[in-house]
């Protein structure tokens, strides 16, 4: 470095600050991005569990005999179908078939088969959605959670 002249070990060290700030930058966005990814997924189990407590409510009732199952389905599914997160967050249900119980934004896919429909990359799209949920704690009570067994089988 004695070599250098006074010019390139100026424009050296202005290289160097110029790396510095670059990375702390970077950090900074990364940091960034986590949070704001942590307080999304904190929103959306905030949600999931305003909703499991509905479908909770609406079991209780079934169970004590006050609402018919299928009433307590139909009500249950309608006020899920208010429920929003975000800006265009919003819940669906769908059995493992997959059949369309609720999509807000797509009423006319109720009922109907979606096994075989594709996103514009040509993948399955609800067949991904149920295998991914299939993997999830399934909640049952705050303090009760279990697993499926073909997911612990797959992480060994």
């Amino acid at each position: 470095m004695s070599r250098l002249s006074f010019h390139r070990k100026l424009w050296s060290l202005v290289a160097l600050v110029w790396l510095v700030l670059a990375v702390i930058g970077g950090l900074a966005v990364w940091e960034h991005r986590t949070t704001m990814l942590e307080d999304r997924k904190a929103t959306l189990d905030t949600v999931l569990d305003a909703a499991s407590h509905v479908i909770d409510a609406y079991k209780e009732k079934v169970d004590a005999n006050q609402m018919p199952l299928a009433d307590a389905q139909k009500a249950a599914l309608a006020e899920l179908g208010r429920m929003r997160y975000g800006k265009d967050g919003y819940i669906f249900a769908a059995t493992t078939e997959p059949v369309i119980l609720l999509n807000p934004t797509r009423p006319q896919m109720v009922g109907k088969y979606a096994g075989d429909l594709k996103d514009s990359k040509g993948n399955l799209i609800y067949s991904a959605i149920l295998a991914a949920v299939m993997c999830i704690p399934i909640r049952r009570s705050r303090a009760r959670r279990r697993t499926r067994r073909s997911c612990r089988r797959s992480a060994r």
